[in-house]
């Protein structure tokens, strides 16, 4: 469940979830080889906190302190 799904039903709205494709977008903004791709420095930084986030250890932003990911 969403983070703010129990806002919405503590003030009565009704949300409906539909999945949509979100490829025809990126292409639709020049990005035909996903969002990723074109910015090797924005790649990099996915792959390392996607990595953090599976293996559930720490990563550094920017030379701060450590940061954990966890799920939910």
């Amino acid at each position: 469940m969403p983070a703010f799904d129990p806002l919405a039903e503590a003030e009565g709205v009704a949300v409906e979830w539909k999945p949509f494709l979100l490829m025809p977008l990126l292409v639709e903004q020049g990005l035909e080889n996903g969002p990723f791709l074109p910015f090797p420095n924005k790649l990099a930084y996915m792959w390392r906190i996607s990595s953090a986030a599976l293996l559930n250890t720490a990563f550094r932003i920017g030379g701060r302190r450590s940061t954990r990911l966890t799920r939910s």
